[in-house]
């Protein structure tokens, strides 16, 4: 406010650019009054006001959870006639998606699709997360099938999001379909929508569905996290299948994973007393081997990175290009040479 007021009171021109942050500012704060004086001002010394100078604003505010103050702007751009770009919109409809306001979200989506402005797969992906908080599975399936028949390609997050609205409803054969054509359409599946197959076979007793889907991942050369293998142990109970259940802890062991007290109190009612001792005195010597063998990864893992350094070093001094910033190499990096371990 004490800026708004030193602008006001400036004789000289302010820059356009000052006087839009402060108006995003004061929109992202939820300060209507002052915001709108700002664009008063902004009319009044002849700026144009256009998509960017609202667009900001509507960011802002979506990113800060406030999705009345987003709308709120999107409605006076619409005002001042101007036609609300691809970012706007999917600003709007990722608020109401992460707000879980999923019937809102679609809206917006059907008014976009309206307006003229072609959705891309941020538009998409967004409503499918909405349908997916909301805990409406077919809703998300649908909009999966409208963004490819407006031949658009759905990304990772896209599939990924469906299959959690799909798994979230306990509809396991759906969203094996959806992960099907995922792998069909050459997009790779993410840990999380393995994750997420391989909870919904255990929740449903498939035990052995979910190990297999479980191994799947690891083909992948994905990293599969502690409760995903507590997962597939549980739903080794009903109808018992320790065999199955002291392999899975084995693997689990085996990538270096500690086994929790829930893991443990689960295998003594699989396994049964005298079984459960004898893992129990083994667990010492597993828990060792898996510390030796995630030791080797991250030292392999670690030669496998320097290697990578010194051929791109190599490469870059080659063509006579300029290093690129430390930060920047280090994040690229960072994604090569991910070592995996297998069962012994």
């Amino acid at each position: 406010i004490k800026l708004l007021s030193l602008l006001e009171a400036a004789e000289e021109d302010t820059d356009v650019v000052a006087r839009r942050e402060l108006f995003t500012n004061l929109a992202s704060n939820q300060c209507r009054d002052a915001a709108h004086r700002v664009l008063d001002t902004m009319r009044k010394d002849g700026l144009k006001l256009d998509v960017r100078v609202f667009g900001g604003a509507i960011g802002a505010c979506a990113k800060a959870g406030q999705v009345d103050e987003a709308i709120h702007w999107f409605d006076a751009m619409a005002e001042d006639r101007i036609k609300p770009d691809v970012i706007a919109w999917n600003s709007i409809i990722n608020a109401c998606a992460r707000a879980g306001r999923a019937a809102e979200a679609e809206m917006w989506l059907g008014e976009m699709e309206a307006s003229g402005v072609s959705p891309d797969v941020v538009s998409y992906t967004s409503a499918i997360n909405a349908c997916a908080q909301a805990g409406r599975p077919q809703e998300a399936k649908q909009w999966l099938n409208q963004m490819r028949k407006a031949k658009i390609q759905p990304n990772t997050f896209s599939y990924s999001s469906t299959i959690h609205a799909l798994t979230k409803a306990n509809l396991v054969d759906d969203a094996i379909e959806v992960l099907d054509q995922m792998e069909d359409a050459g997009v790779k599946p993410n840990e999380a929508a393995y994750a997420r197959i391989v909870s919904a076979c255990a929740r449903g007793g498939r035990a052995t569905e979910a190990a297999a889907w479980l191994e799947q991942m690891e083909e992948a050369r994905l990293n599969p996290n502690a409760p995903v293998y507590n997962n597939v142990i549980a739903a080794c109970r009903d109808p018992p299948n320790p065999k199955l259940a002291e392999l899975t802890l084995r693997q689990m062991l085996a990538r270096g994973l500690p086994a929790n007290q829930f893991c443990l109190n689960m295998l003594k009612r699989i396994c049964g007393d005298e079984r459960f001792a004898d893992l129990q005195a083994e667990l010492p010597r597993l828990r060792r081997n898996a510390a030796r063998l995630a030791k080797e990864a991250r030292l392999e893992e670690a030669k496998e990175k320097d290697d990578s350094s010194k051929d791109n070093a190599g490469a870059r001094s080659k063509k006579g290009d300029r290093r690129r910033p430390r930060q920047l190499r280090r994040g690229r990096w960072s994604s090569e040479g991910r070592v995996i371990m297998t069962p012994p």
